[in-house]
């Protein structure tokens, strides 16, 4: 994980005042599934109800552009702008909790993927995160864009075929037979994680 994100220092004159050290988080998977995935409305419907809205800092999407949706279009981050509509009508923060590219062979969406894509993923993907939280801090400083998580760190099993497929494959860092290594993107990632400041 990586951001601007921390504990908040507290005020607390009472309980009830109090200003916690933590944020809650509640996040949704953002990309369309066969049966669809309306989680716009999810988050308005929670954050409409006065326990809702009064328990939740920070509204958050789970979004995996060239592996759950948006064919090859890795800077396809449109469910940003969405999350930025949800997090400036209900004066909330915003974060990506989970994003990453899977080098499995095929993927529900067709696609073929290897470490290149990924690669790619991490160049493109990542670079249009940072493009789109450097605008929201002009223009929407109240809403801030507190944290980009990679999922996931080490892949399940490198080699391994079955079921999951996919979920095996998402590491910046691979492991097959107890053995580990860095994955092409690995570089990619960690320099941008670097202009996160």
């Amino acid at each position: 994980m990586w951001g601007d994100a921390g504990r908040v220092g507290g005020t607390g004159l009472t309980f009830a005042t109090h200003n916690s050290r933590f944020k809650t988080i509640v996040n949704r998977f953002a990309d369309d599934l066969p049966f669809g995935n309306d989680w716009n409305t999810w988050f308005r419907d929670i954050l409409n109800d006065y326990w809702g809205d009064d328990s939740i800092d920070i509204v958050a999407i789970d979004h995996y552009p060239g592996t759950w949706c948006c064919g090859s279009n890795y800077r396809d981050w449109g469910a940003l702008d969405t999350l930025l509509g949800i997090a400036r009508d209900y004066g909330k923060e915003m974060a990506v909790m989970e994003t990453g590219f899977t080098t499995y062979g095929y993927n529900p969406i067709g696609n073929q993927h290897n470490q290149a894509d990924q690669e790619s993923f991490v160049d493109q993907g990542i670079d249009e995160v940072l493009v789109k939280r450097n605008s929201y801090a002009v223009t929407d400083p109240l809403n801030a864009f507190l944290l980009l998580s990679w999922y996931e760190f080490i892949d399940l099993c490198s080699n391994c075929g079955g079921w999951p497929l996919v979920e095996n494959h998402w590491g910046i860092l691979t492991y097959a037979g107890g053995v580990g290594g860095v994955r092409l993107a690995f570089d990619n990632l960690r320099y941008q994680v670097s202009r996160w400041n």
